[in-house]
């Protein structure tokens, strides 16, 4: 049996899982940003791993900014209709290179003749 905890916003805060062979239960934490109370900024687990959301464009709900478990940062450039113009990594953040992953799109194409 799943555990689940929530805040007064209806927000899942603390997820327990079933406990494994040894009895021990693998847990997830979970903090919203304070502005829509809504996206997920922050998760922690029972490991004491951490990762974290920030810079949200709540236009389309997206964390421009992320950082995973490793504690490297990730940041995500986005376009006026909310798609993905490209990706940097700690790489890339560390270098001034201006992205490891680049989208183009083309919305004036034509098909056929």
């Amino acid at each position: 049996v799943s555990d689940y905890t929530y805040d007064a916003y209806g927000n899942i805060i603390k997820t327990t899982l079933p406990a494994n062979s040894k009895g021990q239960r693998m847990w997830y934490t979970y903090r919203y940003e304070p502005v829509m109370n809504m996206y997920v900024e922050r998760i922690d687990d029972a490991f004491g791993y951490r990762s974290e959301a920030a810079n949200f464009d709540y236009r389309y709900g997206m964390a421009l900014r992320r950082m995973d478990l490793n504690h490297f940062y990730y940041e995500t450039d986005i376009d006026n209709l909310g798609r993905v113009k490209a990706v940097r990594g700690p790489n890339e953040l560390a270098t001034g290179v201006p992205y490891i992953i680049a989208f183009d799109y083309q919305p004036k194409a034509t098909f056929g003749t």
